[in-house]
């Protein structure tokens, strides 16, 4: 009996071993793998089918670990495209919504990314005030997790400034001066909205 108790703890034991091995190593790489192999592909995809069809594969593919990096750099990469590239609006559109569900909503690195998306969008696209709200949530969000965090803060300086929304500038702006004022960036941006509209002369002495 004491054999056959030993036998099966060192059974539990080689099996607990090949899943860690499995969960903690091969996964991850099949995962990273996945995720380079799309990175290297992307120059030849020509649809939005071909895209989805390489990144599906390490997004959707299970791991313990890298399901945040793998999401962050491919949301990255379509950023880039977004920015960088003459693409039409809706293949635009498309790439945001394709990652978009995979982004964390609870993470601010990923947060703002899908604000950077929208904001993108907004800026690049028309300005469809329903892209901007997008970006403008997303933002607040990852301030209200990181209240003090400057890239959330400099980014709603910077889109409320290109908004013409002087009130929300002063607000985050003011934030970011009580804790750096020697931040002569922000400092410049505040002094600008805060100044006085240029009077019009009609001629007259």
């Amino acid at each position: 009996m004491n054999t056959v108790f030993k036998q099966l703890i060192i059974l539990f034991l080689i099996i607990a071993t090949g899943l860690g091995v499995y969960f903690g190593a091969l996964l991850p790489l099949a995962k990273s793998q996945s995720f380079l192999d799309a990175q290297k592909s992307l120059g030849l995809m020509r649809t939005t089918d071909d895209l989805k069809k390489f990144y599906d594969v390490p997004l959707n593919l299970y791991s313990p670990i890298g399901q945040e990096e793998v999401v962050k750099f491919s949301a990255s990469t379509f950023l880039d495209v977004v920015y960088g590239q003459q693409l039409d609006l809706q293949t635009a559109r498309w790439l945001v919504s394709y990652i978009e569900p995979y982004l964390f909503k609870d993470e601010v690195r990923h947060l703002i990314m899908l604000g950077d998306m929208y904001r993108a969008l907004w800026e690049r696209y028309g300005g469809d005030p329903a892209d901007f709200a997008k970006a403008e949530g997303y933002y607040l969000t990852a301030h209200r997790i990181g209240p003090k965090l400057p890239p959330v803060l400099y980014r709603l300086i910077e889109i409320y400034r290109e908004r013409g929304d002087a009130e929300n500038v002063k607000k985050y702006a003011g934030i970011v001066l009580e804790n750096w004022p020697d931040d002569a960036k922000v400092r410049a941006v505040l002094e600008e909205v805060t100044a006085p509209a240029p009077t019009t002369s009609n001629g007259a002495q």
